[in-house]
């Protein structure tokens, strides 16, 4: 069932068994805007690291706000933390599913 799945996704993401299916919020992607602070975090993983390079800050809000797989949502922990998660799998992910 998608409680169990849900279960068992968090505790990929490094959740504890103490907290429960109902310890996130589904982020609405239409309202998704991601802060600069994500854009710059995800930025540096795409390897834009100097103020050189600050005018492709734009492909990393892209890639950030890029639409997901199907099945896949955003969701935000208790810390206001963005991680993505797959309804019909119980797979979670802190980096963007079509990251691969």
């Amino acid at each position: 069932n998608e409680y169990g799945q849900a279960q068992a996704g968090f505790a990929q993401a490094g959740y504890g068994a103490e907290q429960s299916y109902t310890d996130y919020t589904e982020v609405e992607r239409a309202a998704y805007n991601p802060t600069q602070e994500d854009v710059i975090e995800y930025a540096q993983f795409l390897g834009i690291q100097d103020e050189e390079q600050e005018n492709l800050i734009w492909i990393a809000h892209e890639g950030i706000a890029a639409p997901l797989p199907e099945d896949w949502k955003p969701c935000q922990d208790e810390d206001g933390e963005i991680f993505y998660f797959n309804f019909r799998t119980g797979e979670s992910s802190w980096d963007h599913p079509s990251d691969g």
